[in-house]
């Protein structure tokens, strides 16, 4: 689905619509193939390939995506008016056709959606359209190459994809400690209370490393806490590819985010151009990474924006696990560690009683840093105000920026008493939900078709 080039003999590189052939698909991320008939074997990234007889093999099928990212694809600036995709409607049976054209009135490009319907009997259809189709890859031939209604006027070219990420490094290049020699230390591109981070590359693979600030942690702390986020593995979590510990400083190497944090980008004009649906996207992710980590029994203890990084078409991750601790209950800090005031449960700041539900906490305060466009928590009040006032059960009004609905559940995220707070499970299920609503509500500028 993508070209990739070899960064060594251990990968084989391939061009776009090459066939492979999968020998072994023991890894999840990376499997070793070969070019038929060539005796010639290297693992092959999967989030670059798609099996020759899926729908995934399609250019134009992009799968189970929220129809606020569909639209963020395509008025990403490597699209223009005619770029279109085919995705699985999230409001009911049967896909959704979203594509760009040109809005006449404001010079810009909008995105139109269209419902595409399947039958009983498997077939494919637009309502209002007398043509049925017995596969969605006719459907979208006959429209792409005629003119015989309002749809086929807008569909030219298949929305293009950005190159995924590389999460996890082949075999055997997997292993945990990394020769210093195989880091190249580009410019710094950010700073925080555990040290600069950089651009650079490990074997030629774009990355993020961590400079740690010698005498936050014990060399075995670190360690400990570095192994257990080089097993974590979700598309909302940032990965952790390798350390260095054997030389001063200590390095830690991470995916690199093209598109920096999000409290930069809220603060941006591109944040002023977000609305509710962006901005439940952004939460909605958040909230999706967050709950694998309450599986994990993992508190972060530093949920922020700007602890959250972004790629093309606002794909989230969480990062920074700088104060990350595993616990199955609550954990109590016993080194005199400066917290987030701004960010922290009552619970937390007042008696250093950490758990997943002080990060609920912090979650409900990220989601007012979204829909403000990054403005500071609690404006106008100093931390020993704040701290006092939270001890009277005072808690942050509704701003005026935000939808009720959503404040009602992010004042759940408040709840004087721990317990009672939702897990991130349900909120990424609200939020999940909340989309599908905003995806069956009807949109004025997106007529029927006849």
């Amino acid at each position: 689905m993508h070209e990739y080039v070899a960064r060594s003999i251990n990968e084989l590189s391939f061009s776009k619509g090459d066939l492979l052939e999968v020998l072994d698909k023991t890894s999840s991320e990376w499997w070793l193939a070969r070019i038929p008939k060539s005796r010639t074997k290297a693992y092959i990234p999967v989030p670059f390939t798609a099996s020759s007889s899926s729908l995934e093999s399609q250019d134009w099928y992009f799968g189970d995506i929220p129809r606020v990212q569909a639209e963020q694809l395509l008025l990403n600036s490597v699209n223009s008016a005619g770029s279109f995709l085919i995705r699985v409607n999230q409001s009911g049976n049967g896909f959704a056709l979203s594509v760009a054209v040109n809005d006449f009135r404001t010079d810009r490009i909008k995105v139109k959606h269209y419902r595409i319907v399947v039958t009983d009997a498997g077939h494919y259809y637009f309502p209002g359209c007398d043509k049925v189709f017995h596969t969605l890859n006719d459907l979208v031939d006959h429209y792409q190459h005629t003119n015989d209604v309002e749809i086929s006027q807008y569909m030219s070219h298949p929305c293009r994809r950005h190159r995924p990420n590389i999460t996890v490094l082949p075999p055997p290049e997997d292993r945990f400690e990394v020769d210093p020699q195989a880091i190249w230390i580009g410019q710094q591109i950010g700073h925080g209370s555990y040290g600069d981070v950089y651009m650079g590359t490990l074997n030629n693979l774009p990355v993020a490393i961590k400079m740690l600030r010698e005498g936050c942690m014990t060399h075995d702390q670190f360690l400990q806490e570095a192994r257990i986020m080089k097993d974590l593995n979700h598309e909302n979590i940032i990965s952790l590819y390798a350390v260095c510990t054997h030389h001063k400083p200590v390095l830690i190497v991470t995916e690199f985010m093209s598109c920096g944090s999000l409290l930069d980008m809220l603060r941006s004009p591109a944040g002023d151009d977000l609305a509710l649906p962006q901005h439940l996207y952004i939460a909605t992710q958040v909230a999706s990474g967050m709950a694998y980590l309450e599986g994990k029994h993992l508190i972060h203890r530093d949920l922020a924006a700007r602890n959250v990084l972004l790629g093309p078409s606002l794909q989230c991750k969480v990062a920074d696990f700088g104060l990350a601790r595993i616990c199955m209950n609550e954990y109590n800090p016993t080194s005199d560690v400066r917290f987030p005031v701004k960010w922290t449960a009552p619970e937390a700041l007042l008696r250093g009683r950490f758990s997943i539900k002080s990060d609920v906490w912090s979650f409900g305060i990220l989601v007012i840093e979204i829909v403000t466009g990054g403005a500071v928590p609690y404006p106008g009040m100093s931390n020993q105000e704040l701290t006092e006032k939270l001890q009277q059960n005072y808690r942050m009004p509704r701003p005026n920026s935000c939808d009720e609905r959503l404040f009602e559940e992010v004042e759940k995220c408040w709840d004087k008493i721990p317990s009672r707070r939702p897990t991130f499970s349900h909120l990424h299920h609200f939020l999940n939900d909340y989309e599908v609503l905003l995806e069956s509500t009807p949109v004025v500028n997106e007529p029927n078709v006849r």
